[in-house]
């Protein structure tokens, strides 16, 4: 089809803002790459998905606001080469966007992410928003990781696996100084760091408003209730407004002394929660705000169905059940 030369270039901003790139550069559904070339002025988001396009990966973006890769590709040996390419082009393409870059999302089941790359990421003044899922961080790259996640809003860590230290390494590996800036926490199936651990994490969130935190409860693994309670009712995090457990571990007055400490929640989210005649009562508060509430009987607690009913006919702004 052909178009004249006004209309193409009043629509060409909008036509290549976004690109996903799938599979290699053969892939039908891709862009052509010479005219992804002549437009990437264009492009703002960028992802790729499947085994990356190393040609689409190549081209000279220099305006991205999101970058996201999911690569499988990258944790199978036979892609050693072409892996060990991936990342240092992608590497490179963070370098080239590091001024305008506010959102990165990595899903890669790649062993390891090295300190250089880390130290790139660093370099990304206005980066707002970092997802990983599937990797490792090495003990020696812990630093420059917690140290980025201070200077961003929005934090998601998921089936990641931190290192220990060497038992010769004393030093730290989050940075002193509280995490001021991260508004949002999504923590899900961590290895290498204890409950507690995690707990301490975003501890030194004071502006958190929104934490989703799921984890595996195993031997030595258990939930630090009474250090979370206790945060929670001294306010530790008094901003917060959207919450999920997940499984929920609480007994019905732990619960309680949860939904009490929390101010106007929007939204809250506690599968397997024994919510008993003490947190059913404390989750009134949350009426005039709540959003959405998503719950799932525990081995003991009230008749969620009658909680539903009640729930519908009060919370006036209620979205989701």
């Amino acid at each position: 089809m052909r178009v004249s030369r006004s209309w193409h270039a009043s629509f060409a901003g909008l036509i290549w803002r976004e690109i996903i790139v799938r599979g290699t550069a053969s892939h039908s559904g891709n862009p052509p790459l010479l005219s992804l070339i002549k437009n990437v002025s264009f492009v703002r988001s960028l992802r790729f998905d499947l085994i990356c396009s190393t040609e689409h990966l190549s081209v000279e973006y220099d305006q991205l606001g999101h970058l996201a890769i999911q690569s499988p590709a990258l944790g199978i040996r036979d892609f050693h080469g072409l892996c060990k390419d991936i990342h240092t082009k992608f590497q490179a393409l963070v370098r080239r966007n590091k001024k305008t870059l506010r959102s990165l999302k990595i899903y890669t089941p790649k062993p390891y992410l090295f300190s250089s790359f880390w130290e790139t990421v660093l370099q990304c003044q206005n980066l707002s928003m970092l997802c990983i899922n599937g990797t490792t961080i090495e003990w020696k790259c812990s630093w420059l990781f917690w140290k980025i996640c201070s200077r961003i809003e929005s934090v998601e860590i998921a089936n990641v696996r931190f290192h220990e230290a060497p038992a010769t390494d004393f030093s730290g590996a989050m940075p002193e100084t509280p995490f001021r800036r991260i508004k949002s926490l999504h923590l899900k199936q961590l290895d290498g760091m204890s409950m507690l651990q995690q707990l301490r994490v975003f501890m030194k969130c004071p502006h958190l408003t929104r934490l989703e935190w799921a984890f595996r409860l195993s031997e030595g693994h258990s939930f630090p209730i009474v250090a979370f309670c206790d945060g929670i009712v001294a306010r530790e995090w008094p901003h917060i407004v959207s919450l999920s457990l997940s499984p929920n571990c609480m007994t019905d007055r732990d619960l309680a002394a949860v939904l009490g400490g929390l101010n106007s929640a929007t939204m809250l989210e506690l599968p397997k929660a024994d919510i008993g005649p003490m947190a059913s009562a404390a989750i009134e508060k949350h009426f005039p705000t709540l959003e959405k509430l998503h719950l799932k009987p525990g081995k003991e607690g009230v008749n969620l169905g009658a909680l539903s009913n009640t729930v519908m006919m009060r919370c006036p702004k209620l979205k989701s059940i």
